[in-house]
């Protein structure tokens, strides 16, 4: 008997397979061996692309007629949104709808696994209506979802069945904080073992305050900088939807980046329209730059994992 996880992400989502007779994990990911990004796009002739293609073209396509993409749509279920493509109103769960086919049909015609039903993870924060959402953008895709699981602890449930089989005995009495910070939210969880069992000790999370919202920081650092260069002011400039989709893809690889280099560029061609100006954004950004840009967001990050760890009446050690 196999079963199947998948985890919608904000910015990558995938499906992994277990079966149940070895407890062998199998990850699906994408042919560059990485999970799936959560990017959508739709094409005027009524294809829709989603994955690492979308993803790979956005700066290409985004401002050429006949083409829309949408990134990030986990983080609009259960809010009531809905986008204009070509005209016509899409909602969130109709373009969420498209990542569960996506994952479903590369699960099938790379690998011959056929996903009926799933385990979802989802992030600490999610409500009533958000879960419904995706629920409902699942079964739309011929997907039913068993159960949700809240992400951070979903990390516990792997990381203990990894591996021979005998890490759960080995963390007998032990406790296990997960700090998950993804594209849309952080989340945290601090977990037990006791009596060969994984018991929820406590939780924490900031939703709206991770990869995403970094982007975007980096975004209204180097516009600022480049409108002092050129002494333009916000009501004169014009940034276009497409313009800033892909001005964001941009500054999301910058921050990547910058986990390895001390220096960056950011460069996005044809992003500003002044006066009937156009101009293209090249600055430079420093991993300094990025720190000091998240540095009040990495100490809530920080308080959210003392109150977690007092909320489970334990003692952090730093």
């Amino acid at each position: 008997m196999r079963g199947f996880g998948i985890d919608f992400g904000t910015t990558n989502s995938v499906v992994a397979s277990c079966d149940s007779s070895t407890r062998r994990v199998l990850p699906l990911p994408d042919s560059s061996g990485r999970p799936h990004p959560s990017v959508v796009w739709f094409r005027a002739d009524g294809t829709v692309i989603v994955g690492r293609k979308a993803k790979n073209n956005l700066n290409s396509f985004a401002d050429e007629a006949g083409n829309a993409f949408v990134t990030s749509i986990k983080r609009q279920l259960g809010k009531g949104k809905s986008y204009r493509i070509f005209g016509q109103p899409k909602s969130a769960v109709e373009i969420a709808r498209e990542i569960f086919i996506h994952l479903r049909k590369h699960a099938k015609d790379q690998h011959d696994l056929t996903v009926d039903s799933a385990t979802v993870t989802i992030p600490i924060y999610f409500d009533g209506n958000s879960r419904r959402e995706l629920r409902e953008a699942a079964d739309q895709a011929g997907v039913y979802i068993k159960t949700f699981v809240h992400e951070p602890f979903a990390a516990v449930v792997g990381y203990c069945h990894s591996g021979d089989g005998s890490r759960l005995e080995q963390l007998e009495g032990r406790n296990i904080l997960v700090f998950d910070w993804g594209g849309g939210t952080l989340d945290i969880t601090v977990a037990g073992i006791r009596s060969g069992k994984m018991i929820q000790l406590a939780r924490g999370s900031l939703s709206d305050r991770a990869g995403d919202h970094f982007d975007y920081k980096l975004h209204q650092l180097t516009l600022s900088r480049f409108l002092d260069k050129h002494n333009l002011r916000p009501p004169d400039v014009r940034l276009g939807p497409s313009a800033k989709d892909r001005y964001l893809a941009e500054c999301e690889r910058s921050k990547i980046a910058l986990s390895d280099l001390q220096t960056d560029q950011v460069e996005v061609a044809q992003a500003i329209d002044s006066d009937h100006k156009v101009y293209d954004i090249e600055e430079n950004i420093t991993r300094g730059d990025l720190e000091t840009l998240i540095q009040i967001d990495v100490r809530d990050a920080l308080a959210e994992v003392d109150r977690a760890v007092e909320e489970a009446h334990l003692i952090l050690l730093r």
